[in-house]
C-alpha cells in the first residue's frame, strides 16, 4: 500500500513538473507560438516556382526552428533566436554554429541578424517580408498548423 501511495505521489510531482515546461514565457506563449507552414514565397511579386510548400517555422519562447521536408521524408532543420518589436521579427544566428541558420528554401542569408517585417498576423495566417541588400523583396505567406 505504501509503495502504491508513493508511486501516485511521484506521478503527480512528475506531471506537475512537465506542465510547467519551457514552452511558456512568463505565462504568455504569444501569437507566434506554434508551427507555421510557409505556404508560398514571392520574390519581387512573383511566386517562387521551385518552392513546394515544404517548410515550417516553429516558434517557441525565443527560439525559431526552420525545417524543410524532402520528398523521401527526411528533413533539414536549423535554429535561430527571435524577438518581435516595432512590427518586425528579428532573427539572430550564431556564426560558426552548424545548427544555427535557416533552411535554404527560405532564401534568408546567414548573416548574424535578419529583419522580417510583419505585414499582417491574424491568428491563423501571417505574412512576412524582407528586402535583400540588392533590393529583392521576399514575401512569406504563413498558415498556422498548431
Amino acid at each position: 500500500m505504501a509503495m502504491r501511495y508513493l508511486s501516485v505521489i511521484l506521478s503527480v510531482v512528475a506531471l506537475t513538473m512537465l506542465s510547467a515546461g519551457c514552452t511558456r514565457n512568463n505565462g504568455d506563449i504569444g501569437p507566434w507560438f506554434g508551427t507555421w507552414q510557409v505556404t508560398r514565397i514571392d520574390v519581387d511579386g512573383v511566386p517562387a516556382a521551385d518552392y513546394r510548400g515544404n517548410v515550417v517555422m516553429k516558434f517557441q519562447s525565443h527560439v525559431m526552428e526552420s525545417r524543410a521536408q524532402s520528398d523521401n521524408h527526411s528533413y533539414s532543420a536549423y535554429w535561430c533566436t527571435w524577438s518581435e518589436s516595432d512590427g518586425s521579427l528579428r532573427l539572430e544566428i550564431t556564426p560558426g554554429d552548424d545548427a544555427s541558420g535557416y533552411v535554404a528554401e527560405l532564401m534568408i542569408p546567414w548573416t548574424p541578424v535578419n529583419m522580417l517585417r510583419i505585414v499582417n498576423q491574424t491568428g491563423k495566417t501571417a505574412c512576412l517580408s524582407r528586402r535583400s541588400d540588392e533590393g529583392t523583396e521576399y514575401v512569406y505567406y504563413l498558415k498556422k498548423l498548431y
